[in-house]
Parts: structure tokens; sequence; C-alpha cells
């Protein structure tokens, strides 16, 4: 009511604030959309091949399945029915698909990858490091209940990381990539 917006250095603000909110609205338009982070396999590959040995692991790392049990017996006749050459996916679908036997899972995780600070219990890091790879282990038994364990993979601290470990990394290092580049061609 004052006409303070009609004043000269006010209404240049406003002139000001408007052309910033257009110039947001074009860079979260043009730069920060989804496309912009949107990236391929084959992308996602040759970035990982050009760079290998950018992806060095820091700490020692499991590539691991679980399946914690509700009982030890449970836990054990799983544990034998892929000692015995049942594949290890198949061997958890059979248990989850027969009524008698899937109340006895309480959690599974397939292909993870795992670091001493990430894996908890900690008796499940040592069980990890300490038993062969695609050899399941002896039931582990914590306060959940008994875990049982299968390694597909190794890392140790210095070597390369697995393609599937580093592309979160890689997939962020691609869109600030991109992003520069649209933020670069919109400036010129």
């Amino acid at each position: 009511r004052r006409g303070l917006d009609q004043q000269p250095g006010i209404a240049q603000q406003m002139i000001d604030i408007r052309r910033q909110l257009v110039i947001n609205a074009l860079l979260d338009q043009e730069i920060y959309s989804s496309k912009s982070s949107e990236c391929t396999p084959e992308e996602i590959r040759a970035y990982y091949e050009e760079r290998r040995k950018e992806f060095l692991l820091t700490n020692d790392v499991v590539l691991m399945s679980s399946v914690l049990f509700v009982d030890r017996e449970s836990a054990n006749t799983f544990r034998t029915t892929v000692l015995r050459g049942t594949p290890w996916s198949q061997a958890l679908l059979a248990v989850r698909n027969n009524p008698q036997q899937q109340a006895s899972v309480l959690a599974s995780g397939d292909s993870m990858y795992f670091t001493q600070q990430t894996l908890f219990p900690a008796a499940l890091w040592r069980t990890a490091t300490g038993i062969g790879v695609n050899t399941p282990s002896f039931h582990v038994q914590t306060e959940e209940g008994y875990y049982v364990l299968i390694v597909w993979k190794y890392g140790r601290a210095g070597q390369p990381a697995d393609l599937k470990y580093a592309e979160k990394e890689i997939r962020g290092r691609l869109t600030i990539e991109r992003r520069q580049r649209l933020y670069t061609a919109l400036l010129e």
C-alpha cells in the first residue's frame, strides 16, 4: 500500500530475483533433470575399463550371500542341501516355497558386498574371511538366529574393485561430467 514495490531499488531487485528464478528453472530442466544422471551399462563399463586403477579397494571386501534361520536344524539342513550340489539360489527358493520351511527363514541377502565395518555381527566377518569361495559356512549362532553364509569372491585392499562394487561411484562421476558439459554448453 505504501508503494515500496515501485521504488527504483526494490523494482530492480524484483527483476533480478525473477531472472534468477527463471535461470534456476532452466538449470533444473536442462542440467539437473533425471536425464543427466542416466547412464548405460556400456558407458559404465567403458569408464571403468579406462580408469580401473582409480578404483582400488581401501579395505578387504567380500561378495557374499547369507540366510538367517530361526533354528540350528534348519540352518544345517540348508547348508547340507547346498553342499550336495544344489545351487544356493535354488536351495533358498525351495525353502521359501515349502510351507513347512518358509517360517524358518528370518532374512536373506544375495550377492552383497561387505567390509569388516559393514558386516554385523562381527562373527559373520570372521566366518566369511575364514571359509573358502563357493563353500557354505557352518551355521553361525547370533542373537538374531543362525546364519549360513557363502562367499562368492574376496577382494583385498589395494586390488582393483569389481565393476559392480564401483558402479555407484562411476554413475556419480559420469553424472557430474555430463552436467558440467551441459552447463558449459548452455553458457556458450
